[in-house]
């Protein structure tokens, strides 16, 4: 069988049951008791990652194994969440680091192909697990893998690990399909929610997006006219002040207002009534690039160095409205230039690829990343901010209603020390073409 090389597969014919002394009978018909009243209680909430987060942690106290893993999947865009605990892991945070699970991973394999329970045992002093070293800074010695699915579709994965050479016992395996077939269950109900959830916010988008465009049309030109009265002002004020008193700091201040009111002016807002008008094949690429190019034309974006990493194929296309998508594009770009606003070499790096039937572009910034509190908001719902303080979230929930309505959506793909990245991912209209 021709399987990862780093690593040393055993799958046993069947599991031997050896009995166990007494004096760990009682301790281990307790534990079990309690598991099987809490594996009842995880479908009791919609939220995926206290879902993968109970699972790991009552499975790792009923066993008492040494780490414990459940991963959820996403079988539309075919990508695997991190769960959000690795419970039992040494070092964690070597994991998250990675941002992503490489497809040729043990976790793509349980969850696509190998029969299931899995059994290896490590013998290896590399592997290509979570990232290089894993198992042998772990310790790992034995592992079990489970594929988890309900009537053939499936939702994520689960892995138990020792950290010593271990039999499975057939008692302990049927407690691992029991929760296993119970954490299937639990994420199958919260996906379902998560997309009941989704068609009612593309609902809403859209309903909100038609309002947008109506009321857009009453005060696009108020705009546009205060706009020009801000010019005349700023050039009145330059003559009345006389230049002994135009320091340094007034000056700046006098540009920037001018600034901000020639782009008002230069670029009104004319977006269409409703969703539906003006949608269109667009080629995603040329109009990234477009943009991107009038953006870094303005003075406020030069300190920051853009990279463009497209790996799309040219011809790929999705279908919406260009006016609204540049509002998406503007709104995701202003949110990474504001989050790198104290980083000394700030570096924004879109990318664009194609996962499935979808296009994804990631925006990744240098910034500070974001703190948990926010996290937890972020893309749906306003930020509570302090008088004066930026950074409220409303340009972020703008973009998710805008893709929602065009059956997309954006993801927090990860943030940290190092950086953020936000996802956007857009059906391809055609989705064709094969990526390597």
């Amino acid at each position: 069988m021709a399987l990862l090389p780093l690593y040393a597969f055993s799958r046993p014919e069947r599991q031997e049951t050896v009995p166990r002394p007494c004096a760990e009978q009682l301790s281990w018909l307790r534990r079990v008791l309690r598991a099987a009243g809490l594996v009842g209680r995880i479908a009791t909430t919609a939220d995926l990652d206290r879902i993968a987060q109970s699972v790991a942690e009552h499975l790792q106290r009923t066993l008492q194994c040494d780490a414990t893993s459940c991963f959820i999947y996403d079988a539309q865009t075919n990508e695997v969440r991190f769960p959000p605990k690795l419970v039992g892991v040494y070092e964690p945070e070597l994991v998250y680091q990675r941002g992503s699970i490489a497809r040729d991973s043990i976790v793509y394999r349980v969850i696509h192909e190998l029969p299931q329970p899995y059994y290896l045992t490590h013998n290896a002093q590399k592997d290509p697990l979570l990232g290089s070293d894993f198992v042998r800074r772990e310790g790992f010695q034995t592992t079990v893998c489970f594929r988890l699915e309900v009537k053939q579709r499936v939702v994520g994965a689960l892995f138990i690990n020792y950290r010593h050479p271990h039999r499975v016992l057939a008692d302990e395996l049927s407690v691992m399909r029991l929760f296993a077939v119970h954490a299937a269950t639990a994420l199958d109900n919260a996906l379902q929610h998560e997309q009941d959830n989704v068609e009612q916010e593309r609902i809403l988008a859209r309903v909100t997006q038609r309002w947008l465009g109506l009321i857009n049309g009453s005060w696009k030109h108020e705009i546009s006219k205060h706009a020009v009265t801000i010019t005349y002002e700023v050039a009145a004020l330059r003559r009345l002040l006389s230049s002994a008193r135009l320091n340094q700091v007034i000056l700046e201040k006098l540009e920037k207002v001018e600034r901000l009111a020639r782009t008002i002016a230069d670029e009104p807002l004319t977006l269409p009534l409703s969703y539906e008008e003006g949608v269109e094949s667009i080629l995603l690429n040329d109009i990234l690039t477009e943009r991107l190019r009038q953006l870094w034309e303005r003075p406020a974006y030069h300190a920051v160095a853009l990279r463009q990493d497209f790996r799309l194929p040219a011809d790929a296309t999705i279908r919406a409205n260009a006016d609204w998508f540049k509002v998406v594009l503007d709104s995701l770009v202003e949110n990474a230039i504001t989050a790198m606003a104290e980083v000394a070499t700030p570096r924004l790096t879109v990318t664009t690829t194609q996962t499935g039937q979808w296009a994804k572009v990631v925006f990744a910034d240098t910034g500070a990343g974001i703190p948990a509190d926010v996290r937890a908001k972020l893309l749906r719902e306003p930020i509570p901010k302090v008088q004066g303080e930026t950074g409220s979230g409303i340009g972020l929930l703008l973009a998710q209603m805008i893709v929602r309505t065009y059956d997309g959506r954006l993801d927090l793909e990860e943030t940290g020390p190092l950086g953020t990245k936000i996802a956007l991912l857009l059906p391809l209209e055609t989705a064709t073409w094969t990526v390597a």
